[in-house]
């Protein structure tokens, strides 16, 4: 293995073309043309999914409510890589499961959507690169009998998104730079 000062290194040179921050600022940007107060919470974004999901989806009911941090119309951005501790034998990765955790949150707050998606267009075992839900999700999964606490437990959200057509399909993308969640509050 070749050490740093070899000279195999002399006519090397590496630039950073990209990065998470990059992508939410891109995103920060055309959020504002159309309209939405924005800000970027974090492009370091860690933790268990589903607690996540939790605690930014509490963003989004604390501007629902109060428009704070920001006012509405708003939209939330952060990025980073989440973990799931799998326990379950369900289907699913770290962007939905951080979706439908955020939908027990979000129900009822008519207007606010919440989208978790892998900039490499794979989430865990499954062709999605992620989920979205809004305020109506909760509810439509209930009418098809699906409970989500209990998909939880087997990490199996991609059931959950599959049967409500809610899974983010882009194909490989060719490139990552972790993940990308947005909120949205109109």
């Amino acid at each position: 293995t070749p050490k740093p000062q070899d000279g195999v290194f002399e006519r090397v040179f590496n630039r950073i073309v990209a990065s998470n921050m990059v992508s939410l600022t891109a995103a920060k940007k055309y959020a504002e043309e159309q309209g939405l107060n924005t800000i970027v919470l974090t492009s370091r974004l860690r933790g268990e999914a589903r607690h996540v999901g939790i605690v930014l989806a509490s963003i989004l009911e604390e501007i629902y409510h109060s428009n704070f941090p920001i006012k509405k119309p708003a939209a939330i951005l952060a990025g980073g890589e989440t973990t799931v501790t799998v326990v379950g034998n369900g289907r699913g990765g770290r962007n939905q499961e951080l979706a439908l955790s955020s939908s027990k949150i979000i129900r009822n707050l008519h207007g606010t959507a919440l989208a978790s998606i892998g900039t490499d267009g794979v989430d865990g075992v499954t062709d999605a690169a992620g989920g979205i839900v809004d305020a109506h999700s909760y509810s439509r999964a209930e009418r098809l009998g699906l409970k989500v606490d209990d998909i939880l437990a087997r990490n199996d959200s991609y059931s959950f998104f599959e049967k409500l057509k809610d899974y983010i399909y882009t194909g490989p993308t060719g490139t990552n730079v972790n993940d990308i969640v947005v909120g949205v509050v109109l």
